[in-house]
């Protein structure tokens, strides 16, 4: 939920109410202020903070237990502020439509054991979801569901993701693994023969950007070496090897993202 402040006054987020179906969730105090991103420059720290000042954005970050029924038609919120002076207001945005359309189903692109290392949760530290990129003038959470799976092992003792020299890409366990179609489809770009980054150096031999991230697929990236398993126009089938890339500068790992639209960055 993005919350805008077009006032000139700060008001504080008391609590958030959201109705879906017969459930009904509550969010206030500690709780609700773990779930707020301030959007900007960096507010003076306050604790527990909940405040909106004039002229500032925030986006609150819900994860809705909604049972096993079937999935309500639309989602309903009650929003409580505070004003400077302590007056209590209830604002009730427009319900939120809901999809009834049956989520996308796709094969695993992986073989053996993996970890989620940074899975979907909403945690404050969450960052695929909290992931926000502006394409276009448009800010998206394309990574929201994103997943980044690695491979562990017990090195003396203790449990970790590679072996060996941590600035090097085959220390890791899951450098070089193959991954795997997830659906039939057709290959609308192929990339090759890009330069390696270095782990834990917090540099890109290639500048990643909203032009170069990807278009419409099931994003593979970063984990592996460049490996050209198919050309551009042919078919590729699920459950077949495909190629990968590794184009980032943190711990090798696999990233797996669905996109619907032309970029990986905005969906």
């Amino acid at each position: 939920m993005l919350i805008t402040n077009f006032s000139k006054s700060s008001y504080v987020l008391e609590s958030v109410e959201a109705t879906a179906g017969e459930t009904r969730s509550e969010f206030d105090g500690a709780s609700l202020a773990a779930m707020i991103l301030h959007l900007g420059a960096a507010a003076p720290e306050r604790p527990a903070d909940r405040t909106i000042d004039a002229g500032r954005s925030a986006i609150v970050f819900f994860m809705l237990d909604l049972g096993k029924p079937n999935a309500p038609s639309k989602i309903e919120h009650s929003l409580r502020v505070r004003d400077e002076q302590g007056g209590i207001h209830d604002i009730l945005p427009t319900p939120v439509p809901a999809s009834d359309e049956s989520p996308i189903v796709v094969a695993p692109s992986l073989r053996g054991e993996w970890i989620a290392g940074d899975s979907v949760n909403n945690r404050p530290d969450a960052a695929h979801r909290r992931a926000v990129l502006i394409v276009d003038g448009h800010a998206w959470l394309a990574q929201r569901f994103a997943i980044d799976w690695v491979q562990y092992q017990t090195v003396e003792g203790a449990r970790t993701t590679w072996k060996g020299g941590e600035d090097k890409n085959d220390s890791y366990f899951c450098y070089d693994q193959p991954i795997y179609g997830v659906a039939d489809g057709t290959v609308v770009d192929v990339a090759d023969g890009l330069p390696e980054n270095v782990p834990h150096s917090g540099k890109y031999e290639i500048a990643i950007d909203a032009n170069n991230a990807a278009g419409n697929q099931s994003l593979s990236a970063p984990s592996l070496r460049s490996s050209r398993a198919y050309a551009a126009g042919h078919s590729a089938r699920e459950d077949r090897r495909q190629g990968a890339r590794r184009r980032d500068s943190r711990p090798c790992r696999q990233h797996r993202q669905l996109d619907g639209t032309p970029s990986a960055c905005a969906h």
